[in-house]
């Protein structure tokens, strides 16, 4: 008598069980792997959007170098002027070509002993270098495009003054990809002066690090 076999299945139900855990096993390592690149890809946009802010922030230092030659060499000239034109009315007044009332540098010239007031002078030095470079800097910030890349926003979040110089802060923000960086830096305006000669020749003394930055920090980034 032939013994028919039975065949349950099995085999076909544990075929199924390996093919399924395979796929699960694929899918879960493809997850990984996907999730991996979209981490590298996202650290590689942040710190590209890190560079591209800070290079705002060394575009506004560039700014302000620029603004405090240019300032510095309208500020020289106009305080040339004035010692000059001082002198000569000093002359004339002396001669009584001149009153010291009449004289357009009467404010720089002592009525009594018809001399030159070099601190009056050096007080307007820095009076008209502060305000001349507050409204060049501010400006150029104000119109400020990237040479860069132009969605690099650069503003001047506020501003704060001490003996013989000011500190500008400076935000720096650059979006991509759904990535936002902000970050910020202290600019450090240090003010030149005057310093006068035995003969009213003026010299303008500047600081070694006339434009300088500290503070540098991130402030928003996400």
């Amino acid at each position: 008598m032939r013994v028919i076999k039975k065949n349950d299945g099995g085999i076909l139900i544990l075929l199924v069980y390996v093919i399924v855990i395979v796929l699960l096993l694929s899918v879960t390592v493809m997850a990984n792997t996907v999730m991996s690149y979209k981490m590298r890809l996202s650290n590689c946009t942040y710190m590209s959007n890190a560079y591209m802010s800070d290079g705002g922030l060394d575009e506004a230092n560039a700014l302000a170098i620029l603004s405090y030659e240019e300032t510095s060499s309208d500020t020289v000239d106009y305080i040339t002027e004035i010692v000059e034109g001082s002198i000569l009315s000093i002359e004339r007044i002396k001669t009584g070509e001149q009153s010291y009332i009449l004289s357009p540098y009467r404010q720089y010239i002592h009525p009594l002993h018809l001399t030159l007031k070099r601190n009056e002078v050096k007080n307007e030095f820095e009076r008209h270098f502060i305000q001349l470079f507050r409204n060049g800097f501010t400006g150029s910030i104000h119109d400020f495009e990237s040479r860069i890349d132009g969605s690099i926003n650069v503003a001047i979040s506020g501003t704060s003054s001490a003996s013989g110089k000011c500190v500008y802060h400076i935000e720096s923000t650059y979006s991509e990809k759904g990535i936002t960086r902000k970050n910020g830096v202290n600019l450090i305006i240090t003010y030149p002066h005057v310093s006068f000669q035995d003969d009213n020749n003026i010299e303008i003394v500047h600081q070694d690090d006339s434009v300088s930055r500290n503070n540098w920090r991130v402030i928003y980034a996400q």
